[in-house]
């Protein structure tokens, strides 16, 4: 599934940011090595000051979820706590570093002199939210965790409807054809054609969005018995696209409806969904969809994503007036591309079929019935 405008997808992060922070880390601690003539005393009031503070932040939360123990937490104190103070991993090491900035506190020279400013310091941070998470650290967590929008949308279409249809395309086309006089003749079309424009704008029909693409014919009808609706019908729409000399090509075209719902958020002032986030979890949507139809056997080869690059279209109407046919020239590029593969894939084996005549052919085995003894087995090549 090979996009013309692949550029526009964010790639999944990686650990550069942890690297550079370790990197960072070690050159500091070289330094203060150096420079510092008591860094043992100074980390223990470091680790034991900001370990107290995450623990005063502990109680805190843990306060205000006590008041959410039934209806959160089923009345589970140890639950409760586990949420508010982190895995049990977590609390572990966070004792484990109070004890030993304990131990390790120089205890001749007062150093609750330094432990309570400290604490106070690091307490006042968290209160005015400066260890708070940056955009950038809670656009990762959701990632890392599948907790967006987008993540929910893919999953839901590819659950609710493309494992339904997919597995049953090509006996739709087949079943389509037959009626039709073999209209969707190059099997290299035969898939899905998704379009995911970036601006989450759908046309109801196509031909609204570009004249060129003109609704052709509905595929027949799949019924599958679905969340209690007995029979309930799926089918999909064969368009004609017209090329630039007007002659005609087919294929199975829809937009992905969840992108309606991204459009939607965004117009509800209640969503508090900026179009910049709209965006985002577009892209997000595209990925997590191709990584979810490239890992399903059943699927992958049976659909194509298209992305439509159309944000800066529709903010310069100029380009709109001079390429009315935007749309129809994204989705043929698709078309002879696929059609490209095939034949490429096609012309290989036919020039290994005609290298290799000879080992292709089927061996027979020649054997004796004149005579008891072992003869030799030899292969009639001629």
């Amino acid at each position: 599934m090979v996009t013309h405008t692949a550029d526009t997808i964010q790639n999944p992060r990686g650990q550069w940011a942890f690297v550079t922070i370790c990197l960072i880390t070690a050159a500091l601690f070289l330094i203060s090595y150096n420079y510092s003539e008591r860094l043992d005393c100074d980390a223990a009031v470091y680790f034991f000051t900001t370990s107290v503070a995450v623990a005063i932040k502990g109680i805190c939360d843990f306060v205000e979820e006590c008041r959410h123990l039934r209806t959160r937490y089923h009345r589970n104190i140890i639950k409760a706590l586990k949420e508010c103070f982190g895995p049990s991993r977590k609390m572990s090491l966070l004792i484990l570093a109070a004890v030993l900035g304990y131990i390790r506190l120089d205890k001749d020279n007062d150093p609750w002199v330094k432990v309570i400013p400290n604490c106070f310091f690091s307490t006042f941070c968290i209160a005015v939210g400066i260890h708070g998470c940056t955009p950038v650290e809670m656009s990762e967590i959701c990632e890392k965790n599948k907790l967006n929008v987008a993540h929910g949308l893919a999953w839901s279409y590819y659950l609710g409807y493309l494992k339904l249809v997919l597995p049953e395309l090509k006996k739709t086309i087949a079943a389509f054809n037959e009626r039709h006089n073999n209209l969707l003749k190059h099997k290299a079309v035969w898939k899905l054609h998704i379009l995911i424009p970036l601006s989450c704008e759908i046309y109801d029909k196509l031909h609204d969005a570009d004249n060129n693409i003109m609704f052709q014919e509905n595929t027949p009808e799949l019924s599958i018995d679905r969340g209690g609706v007995q029979k309930r019908i799926y089918k999909h729409s064969v368009y004609q696209i017209l090329d630039e000399d007007k002659r005609p090509h087919y294929c199975i075209l829809e937009y992905a409806t969840p992108l309606r719902t991204l459009f939607e958020m965004s117009n509800e002032t209640s969503a508090q969904f900026s179009s910049e986030q709209r965006l985002s979890e577009t892209k997000l949507f595209y990925r997590t969809l191709k990584e979810i139809l490239d890992n399903s056997l059943e699927c992958r080869d049976n659909v194509r994503l298209i992305i439509i690059n159309d944000i800066e279209i529709n903010n310069n109407h100029d380009n709109m007036e001079n390429d009315p046919h935007f749309l129809s020239k994204e989705v043929l590029k698709h078309i002879k591309q696929q059609q490209e593969e095939e034949y490429s894939i096609s012309e290989g084996n036919y020039r290994q079929m005609s290298s290799d005549d000879v080992l292709s052919r089927e061996p027979q085995l020649m054997i004796s019935e004149t005579s008891d003894e072992p003869q030799p087995l030899r292969s009639n090549m001629s």
